[in-house]
């Protein structure tokens, strides 16, 4: 399960806002890369991948990268 405060939710429609892009959400995930093997991402979402697993917040969505 994946919570956010209110202002954490208002930070994200205003990112989503000022990139000034209809965007669907924003995506997050783990990648392999760097010295310890594995990053966090964070991105914003143009295309919905098809094995996205989407979590709907008030006035975005967020997809999880299986």
């Amino acid at each position: 399960m994946i919570t956010l405060t209110d202002q954490a939710e208002k930070q994200v429609c205003k990112l989503l806002d000022d990139r000034g892009k209809q965007s669907k959400g924003i995506r997050i995930g783990i990648k392999t890369k760097g010295c310890s093997g594995l990053t966090y991402s964070l991105e914003f979402v143009d295309e919905v991948e098809n094995n996205d697993e989407k979590i709907s917040f008030n006035k975005f969505n967020l997809y999880v990268d299986p």
